[in-house]
C-alpha cells in the first residue's frame, strides 16, 4: 500500500504555527510527519557557515523520514535551500526544501518589466541578486 504521508523538517523553534504555515500539521491535505532538528536555531540556520554537525542533522533528519516511508520532503524554513542538492543526493523521495526553488519559473515566465517580491525574516542574509532578474527582498 503507498504512503500519501509527507515530511516535515522542522527548525527547532517554539512559536505558534499558525494555518499555511509549513510547521502545522493542519496546512495540509494528507497526513504529515514532522522531524525537528534539534539546535536548529534561526540564528544558527542563517549563520554565514552552516556548521557541519547542523547540517548532519539535516540529513540525519530526512533519512529518517524516508524510512518512514513518506513521499516527499519539505522544510520550515526557506533559508534551507542551501541544502537542497545536499539533501536531494541522501534520499530518494523527492525534496522542497524552500519555495524559493520556484523563483527561477516564476523569473522565466514574467515579462522583463515585471518585479518579483520575496519576503524574508532577513534581507542581507539572502543572496538574490542574480544578473537580469529583477527583484525586491522585503524584510517582515
Amino acid at each position: 500500500m503507498r504512503s500519501n504521508t509527507l515530511g516535515v523538517i522542522k527548525l527547532d523553534t517554539r512559536f505558534p504555527r499558525v494555518l499555511g504555515d509549513a510547521g502545522n500539521p493542519k496546512s495540509y491535505p494528507c497526513a504529515v510527519r514532522i522531524k525537528t532538528v534539534k539546535g536548529a536555531t534561526v540564528d544558527k540556520v542563517l549563520s554565514e557557515n552552516l556548521e557541519e554537525r547542523l547540517v548532519n542533522s539535516f540529513v540525519k533528519a530526512a533519512k529518517s523520514l524516508e524510512a518512514q516511508r513518506v513521499v516527499g520532503i519539505t522544510t520550515t524554513c526557506g533559508f534551507l535551500v542551501r541544502l537542497q542538492n545536499k539533501l536531494t543526493r541522501v534520499v530518494e523521495k523527492p525534496v522542497l526544501s524552500s519555495s524559493l526553488l520556484q523563483l527561477p519559473l516564476i523569473l522565466s515566465i514574467l515579462p522583463k518589466r515585471k518585479i518579483v517580491c520575496v519576503i524574508t525574516a532577513d534581507s542581507t542574509k539572502l543572496a538574490l541578486n542574480k544578473k537580469g532578474c529583477t527583484l525586491w527582498v522585503c524584510k517582515t
